[in-house]
């Protein structure tokens, strides 16, 4: 028996380093009860009861039946102090930021950095006008959609006379 809470103890090691590369969508699409999280928090628990259980000489199906019950309260307890919080995680507060050219912005896309309070950020990025901008160039953030920067080269936009202030 005690084998069996220790396998699963592994088991739910192994799952959760797969749901590290599994996407979002994927972890959250059956609800906060069918999720990867809850599973593998429901099988850390079951095998760390069990296995307690099992080496303090508890009969097997008594320690089976209370390993299950707690492992399941232990997904239901601890997976909504997992949850992700709420609030702006989106990259819309980089709007009006200055910025540097990382990779070249060709006709498709390039890279740019941005110096913020909360560090460099690197973002992939595109030119506002469809022009391509060299790396190095001092850029604004006119928008962010998607993950990708909107960006004005800002040696064109002095030229055209559109400088923020």
């Amino acid at each position: 028996m005690l084998g069996l809470f220790i396998a699963s103890l592994v088991l739910s090691t192994l799952v959760a380093g797969v749901s590290l590369f599994a996407p979002r969508s994927a972890q959250s699409a059956a609800g906060r009860t069918g999720t990867v999280r809850g599973w593998t928090l429901r099988l850390a628990g079951f095998g760390v009861v069990g296995a307690a259980l099992a080496v303090a000489g508890v009969s097997g199906l008594v320690a089976l039946a209370v390993a299950a019950v707690v492992g399941g309260l232990f997904a239901r307890v601890v997976a909504p102090l997992l949850d992700d919080a709420s609030g702006d995680v989106g990259l819309g507060w980089l709007s009006g930021a200055a910025g540097h050219v990382v990779l070249p912005i060709d006709v498709t896309r390039g890279k740019v950095a941005v110096r913020t309070e909360r560090g460099r950020i690197e973002l992939p990025a595109r030119s506002d006008d469809g022009r391509p901008i060299a790396r190095g160039a001092q850029v604004i953030v006119a928008f962010v959609e998607g993950g990708e920067a909107t960006v004005m080269d800002l040696g064109s936009v002095r030229a055209r006379g559109r400088a923020p202030r």
